[in-house]
């Protein structure tokens, strides 16, 4: 790390989801770039957000469907508007998804039709042949092709997702830098058992013949729950890591250190000791 990274500086945890918003759940446009403004008037210089990752049940950064990929909820079509993929009517959200709640389901299913528009548009404009887009999709292919075929949707469109995805937050990377602040990431231990790492790479999580979890994750009873917890994520087989030299680790903490200039990994005592 930088000399930068280690001098001591105060900053702020705040998820991408809870930026101020009128579509149901934070995202990656004006607002958020307005908060690293914000963030430089108040004296901070770091930014903490929890993963961003797609969302997992009851909308939980920790559960994931992906170790890689983008949230697409994430998305902001403000954004797209200014690039001319939608008409500024169309992101008007409902009555129910304006406020001060997060409500990352709505938020995603109503999003999800802007962007298929947005993805239409962009085919239509020849998008999908654009330089910029080929090399995206070469470089993250170790993880971008396994997430297209779990997440199934329109031939292309997963992937026009992601580019979306990594293009707004280099933008707001470059406005964050501008204005002084850093942006720490968080890496679960965890990948869900439904996730589109498991399906791929079974072989490198402790499952049985029936492809089910022989051991799962989880905690003991401590001051926190008299009953423990269970999260129910499919431990690693680590033997099959080392084998490869961790290379499946070492993609997913390499895509994170390009989106994010320093990682927290949640956590690592429970990592040592998972391993």
């Amino acid at each position: 790390m930088s000399a930068w990274t280690w001098r001591r500086r105060s900053g702020v945890l705040l998820p991408l989801a809870s930026v101020p918003s009128n579509h149901g759940i934070g995202d990656l446009g004006p607002a958020a770039r307005r908060c690293v403004a914000w963030l430089e008037a108040a004296g901070q210089s770091w930014w903490q957000m929890l993963p961003v990752t797609p969302l997992g049940p009851g909308g939980s950064p920790y559960d994931s469907a992906s170790a890689s990929a983008g949230e697409a909820a994430y998305l902001s079509l403000d954004d797209l508007v200014t690039e001319g993929l939608l008409p500024g009517a169309s992101v008007q959200a409902p009555d129910g998804l304006q406020g001060p709640w997060i409500k990352p389901a709505q938020a995603r299913r109503w999003k999800l039709g802007r962007l298929a528009q947005a993805f239409a548009k962009w085919t239509a404009k020849g998008g999908a042949h654009s330089a910029a887009f080929r090399r995206f999709c070469g470089a993250q292919s170790s993880w971008l092709d396994v997430w297209e075929r779990y997440e199934r949707l329109e031939p292309g469109f997963s992937a026009f997702l992601q580019f979306q995805f990594d293009r707004q937050w280099k933008r707001l990377r470059a406005e964050a830098r501008r204005h002084g602040v850093r942006l720490l990431g968080d890496v679960p231990i965890f990948v869900g058992q439904e996730s589109a790492d498991v399906q791929a790479h079974p072989h490198l999580f402790r499952l049985d013949r029936r492809g089910r979890p022989t051991v799962v994750s989880g905690c003991p009873p401590d001051a926190f729950s008299e009953d423990g917890q269970l999260w129910g994520h499919p431990h690693y087989a680590w033997p099959a890591h080392r084998e490869q030299g961790f290379a499946w680790w070492r993609g997913r903490l390499g895509r994170q250190l390009e989106l994010f200039d320093a990682l927290r990994i949640d956590h690592f005592i429970a990592m040592e000791r998972a391993y």
